[in-house]
């Protein structure tokens, strides 16, 4: 599946597509509360992952920020929060580090600021194994996940902060002998947790009230890519 930014042809209806931005779990296109929309995108070798804005209904797009420290094999996520202007964003650094970055839009000047980022705890990652997926509980809870290939089988971790970041706690666990795999973490009225997909199976591993994992399996048949990430979810 993949997100297109087009352009009219001789001033007509249909499009055709000028880049092709391949998502692997990246949904990134949504609406501020001004209507405008954006994209989170990965430019390629020179730019990493940008921010990129239309304010006329997707004819013409600008580029309206930068995540510092990306770069071409970043991956990323984001949740936008209940004012409708703030986005959290979820993505390796060229380091390796775990970052959340919280930006802000300001419809008047229609560009994106960082307004603070935090670390999350996690191993020094390639940017090309974690697939990063973000998530935000009501009364301040950020909810991070990322997957790390073990000896054994691929490790999913959970990164937790009531307080927006300052502090982390950490719960993992273990697919084992299943060597690719994808988190995508879920909260919607109350229910928090994330759909995991392997190569062999697709499970939901749910937060329960005690601090704990819940899981249920939802198919016995795996999914297609490298890092078992050709999968899509919504909530209704």
């Amino acid at each position: 599946m993949s997100d297109w930014i087009g352009k009219p042809v001789d001033g007509s209806l249909s499009y055709v597509a000028e880049k092709m931005l391949v998502t692997r779990l990246q949904d990134h296109m949504f609406t501020t509360a001004d209507g405008a929309t954006h994209c989170i995108a990965n430019m390629g070798l020179d730019t990493g992952l940008v921010i990129l804005t239309s304010t006329d209904g997707g004819q013409t797009w600008e580029q309206t920020q930068s995540l510092e420290g990306s770069n071409y094999m970043s991956s990323s996520d984001y949740v936008l929060l209940g004012d409708g202007q703030t986005a959290l964003v979820s993505y390796v650094s060229n380091d390796g580090d775990l970052i959340v970055a919280a930006q802000t839009y300001d419809p008047l000047s229609q560009t994106w600021i960082t307004a603070g980022q935090t670390t999350a705890p996690s191993p020094h990652l390639l940017t090309y194994k974690v697939n990063p997926t973000v998530a935000a509980v009501p009364g301040g809870t950020i909810l991070l996940s990322h997957t790390e290939l073990k000896p054994r089988g691929m490790e999913v971790t959970f990164c937790i902060s009531d307080d927006m970041g300052a502090t982390w706690s950490e719960i993992s666990f273990l697919l084992k002998d299943d060597y690719h795999a994808s988190s995508w973490l879920i909260s919607t009225d109350g229910l928090v947790g994330a759909i995991g997909a392997t190569n062999t199976y697709i499970m939901w591993v749910g937060l329960n009230a005690q601090g704990g994992l819940d899981k249920t399996m939802i198919s016995f048949e795996g999914v297609a890519g490298n890092f078992a990430s050709h999968f899509s979810a919504t909530t209704h």
